[in-house]
């Protein structure tokens, strides 16, 4: 696997957005980025399963992983599909104009729909179990976890004796299904030393929290519907027991809007550390998908 060129990134009002490279010539580019609370470093079980096949740039959302701390009144889902525009724009300026596909799970995914409406920077995206949002009532596709999740963020804990133990803390909760390795390898990208000891989160609760109750204003299904002839879908289990929201709603609009569309069975939001194998080879069909569109 080639070793990561690193580039910060300043997006429209400032915030820098960290980039890294694993540099492939004459292969697809892949610009890839994560869910809200989370990062690219966490995603190592995938991604590096796409590395000898396509060049990629794992993106960091603002205020999480590597990339830089904004003020909160900062931190939204608009400002976040803006920085999507600003990394396309400087990954073809920095590393050469080549075929370029996103792919982006969740809070990322909703932030490349609304950047999609007005602006063509990639060649296709594959979004990978999106929370998407209707504001129409007929379509019943509201997400009433919003609120609950936004609570669940300002309410855990915001600090912890050391990696290995936020690791043990995952591994035992919403990890207890990724494959081995990746709690630790998401402990690690989440978190950063704390002035007193230990380590902290990097994106603040209240920030995380923010992005879910703004999720559930966005009307990003009708965003989809602006730019599906470039886009697929890649989902979780909409069949499983206990499907949470993004599966069942990523089955709807894919039938809705006639999109490319694979469900990995047996996986739920994080699909893609719960079963990498099968999500890299469904991502790879996905964008032959788009590139005979």
């Amino acid at each position: 696997m080639p070793s990561p060129d690193v580039m910060t990134v300043r997006s429209f009002d400032g915030a820098a957005l960290s980039l890294q490279r694993l540099r492939l010539a004459d292969r697809p580019r892949l610009i890839l980025s994560h869910g809200n609370g989370f990062a690219m470093g966490g995603y190592r079980v995938f991604w590096t399963l796409l590395a000898a096949d396509f060049e990629l740039v794992l993106f960091d959302l603002r205020n999480h992983g590597s990339s830089g701390a904004t003020p909160i009144e900062a931190h939204t889902i608009g400002a976040m599909a803006n920085d999507h525009v600003s990394v396309a724009s400087a990954c073809r300026d920095a590393f050469g104009a080549r075929e370029t596909f996103g792919v982006f799970h969740s809070v990322s995914a909703i932030a490349a729909t609304l950047a999609g409406q007005a602006h063509n920077v990639w060649d296709g995206v594959v979004l990978i179990d999106p929370p998407l949002v209707s504001l129409d009532p007929e379509k019943g596709l509201v997400r009433s976890a919003d609120e609950r999740l936004a609570q669940y963020a300002r309410n855990r804990e915001k600090r912890f004796d050391s990696v290995r133990a936020y690791a043990a803390l995952l591994a035992a909760g919403i990890g207890r299904y990724w494959v081995e390795g990746a709690a630790l390898d998401m402990a690690q990208s989440v978190t950063r030393a704390h002035p007193e000891g230990g380590v902290e989160l990097v994106c603040p609760g209240e920030y995380e929290a923010r992005i879910y109750e703004q999720n559930g204003q966005t009307n990003s299904y009708a965003a989809l519907g602006a730019m599906k002839d470039r886009v697929a879908i890649l989902g979780a289990d909409a069949d499983a027991p206990r499907a949470l929201h993004p599966a069942r709603v990523s089955r709807v609009a894919a039938e809705d809007f006639g999109l490319p569309y694979v469900a990995v069975a047996q996986t739920s939001h994080m699909l893609q550390i719960e079963n990498p194998k099968v999500a890299a080879a469904a991502l790879r069909g996905l964008l032959k998908s788009l590139k005979s569109a």
